[in-house]
């Protein structure tokens, strides 16, 4: 699994894009990384692009592990605005991380399979005027 981290944004968001095999063996080191951003704060808005992440091979366990991995990290992560975004085949999962995950976490989450609806709930209708200036 890869990922990359991009600041973008007024209002400022971090943009994680992350890519290839699921493994819930490295969502610790995504979580690590993405806290030690100079950007990131509790309560900051982060927009998780998993379209290209291949979860065929995603079990339950995994996701119970991802997610008491995000749980085990609250006073992190604690109301961080959270968009996911997967492709429209692989939403169940997100929605599957996202109840396991709710009642455990002070983030705010929710998932999506379509950026734009992700960003205007991210961002607001900021997004709009803005959209991609850094692209």
């Amino acid at each position: 699994m890869k990922w990359t981290f991009d600041i973008r944004g007024v209002p400022e968001f971090i943009r994680v894009t992350s890519s290839g095999p699921f493994s819930r063996d490295e969502f610790p080191k995504l979580f690590d990384e993405l806290s030690a951003l100079e950007q990131f704060a509790p309560g900051c808005r982060v927009l998780l692009d998993g379209t290209e992440l291949d979860l065929d091979n995603v079990t339950d366990h995994d996701l119970f592990q991802t997610s008491n991995e995000f749980i085990r990290r609250n006073r992190e992560f604690a109301y961080t605005k959270l968009a996911i975004v997967t492709t429209p085949e692989d939403l169940h999962v997100g929605h599957k991380f996202e109840k396991i995950t709710e009642y455990g976490s002070r983030a705010i989450m929710q998932v999506f399979d379509d950026e734009t609806h992700a960003m205007h709930w991210l961002v607001g209708g900021v997004f709009a005027a803005t959209s991609f200036l850094n692209s």
